[in-house]
């Protein structure tokens, strides 16, 4: 009776540590990762303006232009802080 317990208890023990193998080693994404902004954006834009439209043909521009908007706020924010931080 206890030998099936322990088995038991190990195989779950196992399963967990396998499932957590992306956890323990993640992605490498240091070289693209600011990529990966951009369709966080679109979605985040496509989300907003279909909610607060009213008329949706027109989604498409209104999205890309609020994604424009963002990625470009972004940037120049970025680098503002860049320039401050050679400055100081």
């Amino acid at each position: 009776m206890m030998t099936g317990t322990l088995v038991t208890n190990f195989a779950v023990w196992t399963a967990t540590l396998a499932a957590s193998g992306p956890i323990m080693r993640p992605l490498r994404f240091d070289t693209y990762w600011l990529l990966l902004m951009i369709p966080l954006v679109i979605g985040i834009s496509v989300t907003y303006k279909t909610i607060k439209l009213e008329d949706l043909s027109i989604l498409r521009r209104e999205a890309t232009l609020m994604t424009l908007q963002i990625v470009i706020f972004m940037v120049v924010t970025a680098a503002v802080i860049f320039g401050l931080t050679q400055l100081l």
